[in-house]
């Protein structure tokens, strides 16, 4: 226990992913997913702002999901994608939403039998990227191959979820931030905006001028 707190808080994890892979923990030592006694455990998450390294970009906007491992569940993070990217351009939002579902698909279709699972969805905005990462749990952790191949010809199936992925955002990033969590970070890199001119005030001021007759 004291570990799985350890390693969730040097990673900024949310209660619900603790809790998760507590169960996690206990079903592999029981080796049943239906525990003989009851088991309670209380997770506090103590809200603070955290300190900003000067490696790091400091997000400009932060949003936490936490939705039932139900597909249909999935419009939720399609409004919140949108409202935390509203201003940044149209085929950027559509990637990374496009990404995000078939990311999250691939994991609630693959682990259907999971019980009392949630899928926790953390959005960042910063002044460079928007990013999407989705913790849910996973009972074998997933590593993606080295190097995709797709078949395009009709005649066997799996592979275009990755390839989806993959060619939707510029970044993705498989891990298992805890036992019996998976997770993969989307990251979609925003272009850069041109540095004002120097002279734009003067610029402006000329513009303005009345021409001298």
């Amino acid at each position: 226990m004291i570990r799985l707190a350890q390693a969730g808080r040097l990673q900024h994890l949310p209660p619900q992913v603790f809790l998760q892979s507590l169960r996690h923990q206990l079903q592999e030592f029981s080796q049943s997913e239906n525990l003989a006694d009851d088991q309670t455990a209380l997770m506090i998450e103590l809200c603070q702002t955290p300190g900003t390294s000067a490696n790091v970009t400091p997000a400009v906007e932060q949003r936490l999901l936490i939705l039932p491992w139900q597909l249909a569940a999935l419009s939720e993070l399609r409004h919140a994608i949108s409202a935390i990217a509203q201003d940044c351009p149209g085929q950027i939002v559509a990637a990374l939403i496009l990404a995000s579902f078939e990311a999250a698909t691939n994991a609630i279709r693959h682990t259907p039998s999971l019980k009392e699972a949630a899928l926790s969805c953390r959005l960042a905005r910063t002044t460079e990227s928007v990013s999407v990462e989705l913790l849910y749990p996973v009972s074998v952790a997933f590593t993606p191959p080295a190097e995709l191949c797709v078949d395009f010809s009709g005649e066997s199936e799996g592979g275009f979820g990755l390839f989806i992925i993959q060619n939707s955002v510029d970044q993705a990033i498989y891990s298992n931030p805890m036992p019996g969590i998976g997770s993969v970070l989307l990251i979609k890199h925003l272009p850069k905006r041109p540095a004002p001119s120097v002279y734009a005030d003067a610029d402006a001021k000329y513009a303005a001028a009345e021409p001298i007759n």
